[in-house]
């Protein structure tokens, strides 16, 4: 039995060692500190583990530059290195390269013994590259330029044995982003109501075709919600609000900084086109880190993602490529 308890307590401290090595090597690729990364794999007979947030030393490889990732990939696979590990999630780190269109980082993992066919949440990694050419809502602008990255990948990944690129079914579960905010904030409205007066709500109920553009391109059914619908929507449910847009990268700030300062009730949700992991995300703000009267770029912010398979990424208001303000009137 004492032999058991050593044992057991052995592992334990095995465990927490790992862990917390494992911390060193993504706090480095998030740092996009090759230079200290690589002297870490110099003293360490083998990488691997998770931090806190769940993210794995092969997905925090992301973080890195294209140059630094290509070395950052030559350290590794000199430890016997799984570039297929996911995180608890599913998420692998072909599928969040593909996912984000990083054209140069996959083009380097593909050198190596990659799975291009590993599934996440039953879809395959050359199907990640769908969400960039989705329309959520009515008045998102595309970037023409996503289309030819998207292509590019493809491309690669067809050349190293992928399945051929088919369309994932337009469903609430993989492009209901859009319309699961509006659930939320929709819902979180009605929870300051009393009990006796709440409406009955659930994700399903605002997946109505009176509040979509139905549309196809080249075979790919497309259902963008209908931005002017938002005020009926959401009057359905006994809210009147306004509904402010604003996709001007050097306003955001701005109209984050006069929501923060004003007595009245704003929810807000946001696009998170530019941050580098997952640009094609809809979600809710939740709370700003900020400890300051003034908001700055950097800040991070929590916030309520329809997208469980990205937890892990952290979210800065320079990431953010569209917002709109829900100002509540009466409810």
């Amino acid at each position: 039995m004492k032999k058991l308890k050593k044992i057991l307590v052995l592992f334990i401290i095995c465990w927490i060692a790992a862990s917390m090595f494992a911390n060193d090597f993504i706090d480095a690729a998030k740092a996009n500190d090759i230079d200290r990364f690589e002297l870490l794999a110099k003293k360490s007979r083998k990488i691997e583990g998770s931090d806190s947030t769940g993210i794995n030393v092969q997905l925090s490889l992301v973080y890195f530059s294209d140059e630094n990732f290509e070395r950052a990939c030559e350290v590794v696979t000199k430890k016997n290195f799984d570039f297929n590990k996911h995180i608890d999630s599913g998420v692998t780190l072909l599928y969040a390269l593909v996912y984000s269109l990083s054209v140069n980082k996959v083009q380097t993992l593909l050198k190596y013994r990659v799975d291009v066919n590993k599934k996440v949440n039953d879809i395959y990694p050359i199907q990640a590259t769908q969400f960039s050419t989705y329309m959520f809502h009515t008045k998102q602008k595309l970037n023409l330029a996503d289309f030819e990255k998207a292509a590019e990948i493809e491309k690669m990944l067809l050349e190293h044995g992928s399945v051929k690129n088919e369309y994932i079914a337009t469903n609430l579960f993989w492009f209901g982003n859009f319309l699961f905010c509006n659930y939320y904030i929709i819902d979180s409205i009605n929870r300051f109501r009393p009990k006796s007066k709440q409406h009955l709500i659930a994700p399903h109920f605002l997946n109505l075709p009176e509040y979509f553009f139905h549309f196809y391109v080249e075979g790919r059914d497309v259902a963008a919600m209908e931005c002017d619908k938002l005020p009926q929507m959401y009057a359905k449910y006994g809210i009147e609000a306004e509904f402010e847009r604003c996709n001007d990268k050097s306003q955001i700030l701005q109209k984050l900084q006069e929501t923060k300062d004003s007595p009245d009730m704003y929810f807000v949700f946001l696009s998170t086109g530019y941050n580098p992991i997952a640009p094609y995300q809809w979600v809710v703000l939740g709370s700003i880190k900020n400890t300051g009267d003034r908001l700055s770029e950097t800040d991070v912010f929590t916030c309520q993602n329809p997208e469980t398979h990205f937890t892990f990424v952290e979210f800065q208001i320079k990431g953010i490529s569209e917002i709109i303000l829900v100002k509540v009137l009466s409810f």
